[in-house]
């Protein structure tokens, strides 16, 4: 499903990038009022979010990293001592306090 939504985005971009290529007024208003335009064409455009278009000069091509969302969350390193418990053997599950997708603990003996 999100792979079919970001075929479809990916569609909306291009054609709004044709266009402003082909069409000058069309160019005119999407830098002008970028979250409009982006709207009429079908894209969602959540209320308080500014849009800018910038025009890059032909040698150049910019990487746009966005900010962290606010939900990312930094997983620590493991510390050395939970490193010391760990082993590739499975784990019994007697015992067995918790499990995710990057370790297991076991009780403290």
């Amino acid at each position: 499903m999100a792979e079919d939504q970001n075929q479809e985005a990916a569609k909306k971009y291009g054609k709004i990038v044709a266009q402003a290529w082909s069409d000058p007024a069309f160019k005119q208003r999407l830098m002008e009022n970028p979250a409009e335009v982006l709207r009429e064409e079908g894209i969602d455009v959540p209320e308080g979010i500014e849009v800018k278009v910038i025009e890059t000069p032909k040698p150049t091509r910019y990487f746009v990293l966005p900010d962290e969302p606010a939900l990312y969350f930094h997983m620590p390193a493991m510390p050395a001592s939970l490193e010391e418990r760990l082993s590739d053997e499975p784990l019994p599950l007697e015992g067995l306090i918790s499990a995710c997708c990057t370790h297991k603990t076991r009780s403290p003996p």
